[in-house]
């Protein structure tokens, strides 16, 4: 499971083997198998004894009790393998559908990393603040391969910031009653990096500078709940309490509008609507940039330690990862289930097909010389086939049916982990069960050969 989990997921690095939990799982397992033998070894010390003397001592231990017994026990194999393999789909297929998912914004070839400005040489001083910035970015688009560079105080997926907030114009509501809103802090080239397009008006440019009147850029949930049927460009938004000791700057004039983002991931639906603010005009000490680049991106990280330490040689470099790499961490969690409960289901279909062919073969070994004799009055090998499939024939069925009502509440355990996928799948169950039909019809038919190649002579030579 370490080797399968996410590296950066503490709950799945820290798991260790456990010595109570593995001697629960001995004990479990030597526990099943002396109940398990135990009946039948109970029915060996206690033989049908005339039974035993008339078949010539060929005879099965237990009678027909315990085939039907054995056969019970495939039935439920097949239906718990039925189970888990609908399981297994079901996660494939949602993951599948979280990874085909539109973001809203454009992940490929970029890089991004971290800078925090230490408080002691930068607070109180957003024109040194943004200066940095800007020429940070000069050095960065100068690079070979470079196509782009934005900056935003947490990109997509990262996290934001959540701020109250009413529409100028309105009832100013109570501060506990107030909207909320995802609100990032980007600069002038932010959108353009990541492939955000305006659906109108414009993003941020040199017009906004630091205490100066603020514009904002909303998402399309944003205009569409809070200005209907009227163009929100040049409305004003009155942002939450401690943004300025200047009522006029706690009023940001809407500017432009984004489609609306997933901003945690591919399965979290967007609650809240969001919105932009130029970064130079709140004068952060940290943000995270992003480079669009050709090529290889690995090879800009020592050029990228490089440029900003010719600024500041103080100035850590942190948290360098692709965007893509961050998208994939949305769901490492839903490829970890998928992949664990692939494994539980692929040895459930082991344990399942050899339960078959144990049937098969045994039903085998038992009319051995049925067989011989069915050989030597002219049957041939087809009819003998058919004759021992039927032996597994049975449990399968059973096992089919159960299992695809156990697929129904399958599905509903899992409901809560799928991501556009219904609990029940026609499409999903038809394919698990004509997987499964094929390796068990396999694990059928090669007992059943074996049955067709008997040699009737030796069969019956103890006759």
């Amino acid at each position: 499971i370490r080797l399968l989990a996410p590296a950066g997921v503490s709950r799945f690095q820290q798991l260790e083997l456990n010595p109570v939990v593995l001697g629960f799982a001995i004990a479990v397992s030597i526990t099943s198998g002396i109940l398990f033998g135990l009946w039948p070894a109970l029915r060996a010390s206690q033989p049908d004894l005339r039974s035993a003397l008339q078949s010539g001592g060929y005879a099965g231990t237990g009678g027909r009790s315990v085939g039907q017994a054995r056969q019970w026990l495939v039935t439920a194999q097949v239906t718990v393998t039925i189970a888990l393999l609908t399981g297994a789909g079901l996660l494939l297929a949602s993951l599948g559908r979280m990874q085909r998912e539109q973001l809203g914004f454009d992940t490929a070839n970029t890089l991004t990393f971290r800078l925090e400005l230490p408080v002691s040489e930068y607070d109180g001083n957003p024109a040194r603040v943004s200066q940095l910035f800007d020429n940070l970015k000069r050095e960065l688009a100068a690079l070979p391969g470079v196509r782009s560079v934005g900056s935003n105080y947490a990109p997509p997926l990262r996290g934001a910031w959540q701020s109250g907030f009413y529409v100028e114009g309105q009832p100013e509501p109570p501060p506990s009653e107030r909207p909320s809103m995802e609100l990032s802090f980007i600069d002038s080239d932010y959108l353009r990096t990541a492939g955000i397009p305006l659906v109108r008006g414009r993003s941020f440019d040199d017009r906004e500078k630091f205490e100066d009147l603020r514009g904002i850029v909303i998402d399309q949930a944003f205009a569409d709940r809070h200005f209907p049927g009227v163009d929100p460009l040049g409305r004003r938004v009155v942002l939450g309490d401690g943004w300025s000791k200047n009522p006029e700057l706690q009023k940001a004039t809407v500017i432009g509008v984004v489609p609306t983002l997933k901003l945690y991931g591919y399965a979290e639906q967007p609650r809240l609507v969001q919105a932009y603010l130029a970064r130079r005009q709140i004068g952060l000490l940290e943000t995270t940039m992003l480079i669009k680049a050709d090529g290889n991106l690995s090879a800009l990280v020592a050029p990228i330690r490089e440029a900003v330490s010719r600024l500041d040689p103080n100035l850590p470099v942190s948290d360098v990862r692709t965007m893509d790499e961050i998208v994939n961490a949305t769901f490492v969690s839903a490829r970890l289930y998928s992949t664990l409960l692939g494994l539980f289901a692929g040895l459930a279909v082991l344990l399942a097909a050899l339960g078959l062919w144990g049937v098969v073969g045994y039903t085998v070994a038992q009319r051995r010389r049925e067989i011989g004799v069915r050989l030597a009055l002219g049957a041939n090998a087809r009819q003998v086939v058919d004759l021992m499939l039927r032996q597994g024939l049975k449990p399968l069925l059973l096992g089919l049916a159960g299992g695809l009502g156990a697929s129904v509440l399958t599905g509903r355990l899992l409901q809560h982990l799928l991501f556009r996928v219904s609990p029940f799948e026609p499409g999903i169950l038809a394919t698990v069960a004509v997987s499964f039909l094929v390796v068990a019809g396999l694990a059928c038919w090669i007992p059943a050969r074996r049955a067709a190649a008997v040699d009737p002579s030796e069969a019956l030579r103890s006759e």
